[in-house]
């Protein structure tokens, strides 16, 4: 297990709700996580790439130029909902700017993804086995196990007098 994956399964750990956490819920955790980090190295590289998509004009980069339809095409052959994208209405020539730097940091990540799937990563920074998640969640378990229901806590102990004094 690398050390981003124990970074990502502590963060997850302590996102989860003490009440829900089951292993399941811990996978799920530990995959959104990642796609935050990977959200956050993208908008890194997006704002590196910058300077260099706005040496062109932006309405070279509208939707309804050469450019801004190649662009929107690649979006949409590759599978990515609109939320994964900054805004981009042609109006405001900062948000073209910001939505091709965008674009091209997406497309820059998907070039380094060793398994060359077009869309989504497969999880390959998320080097956990199933035995090693496992262990880590009883782990974790055992020191913080899930608090007793409510009505466990508040049972009455025969015997036992409660005073202020």
């Amino acid at each position: 297990m690398n050390e981003l994956t124990k970074e990502l399964l502590e963060v997850a750990w302590k996102d989860m709700p003490a009440k829900h956490r089951n292993l399941d819920r811990l996978k799920c955790e530990v995959r959104t996580s990642w796609i935050i980090w990977r959200n956050h190295q993208v908008e890194d590289w997006a704002a590196q790439v910058l300077e260099e998509v706005q040496r062109r004009p932006a309405s070279d980069y509208y939707p309804d130029t050469y450019l801004g339809a190649s662009c929107i095409d690649w979006i949409d052959n590759h599978g990515f909902y609109s939320w994964e994208f900054p805004i981009y209405d042609g109006e405001d020539d900062d948000f073209v700017y910001h939505f091709i730097a965008h674009w091209l940091a997406i497309m820059a990540w998907l070039a380094f993804e060793p398994d060359g799937s077009g869309r989504e990563a497969q999880w390959t920074d998320l080097d956990y086995t199933e035995q090693e998640i496992e262990e880590f969640f009883n782990f974790k378990m055992n020191y913080a196990p899930r608090p007793k229901p409510k009505y466990e806590r508040l049972k009455k102990v025969e015997g036992t007098q409660l005073t202020m004094f």
